[in-house]
């Protein structure tokens, strides 16, 4: 997943999953780390996050949930209550696990 973004607090990226059958597949979230990150020069941070990289959440921790195998349903950007967020581009680029053909 890359995004490409303002703002003055690090996003949280949610995904939400399902199974190759159409069912829930769990929701994973990923918390980028503003401060290990720099703007370029016009103040747009970019990141790629690699989907090994995202957790599931709290809520569904205990249902075996993973994103193997799964389709991603849902991306979500969110940030704090009270900090600014401006979304530039959300982009799923396929690994070379997947390529594309």
């Amino acid at each position: 997943i890359r995004l490409r973004y303002r703002s003055d607090w690090g996003p949280t990226v949610f995904l939400t999953s399902q199974k190759p059958d159409g069912g829930f597949g769990g929701n994973f979230e990923y918390r980028i780390p503003q401060r290990r990150l720099k703007p370029d020069a016009s103040g747009w941070w970019e990141v790629e996050v690699p989907l090994s990289e995202f957790e599931c959440v709290k809520a569904c921790e205990k249902r075996g949930f993973s994103l193997d195998a799964n389709s991603i349903s849902k991306i979500l950007v969110s940030i704090e209550e009270g900090k600014r967020l401006q979304i530039e581009s959300v982009s799923v680029t396929p690994g070379p696990e997947f390529p594309i053909k």
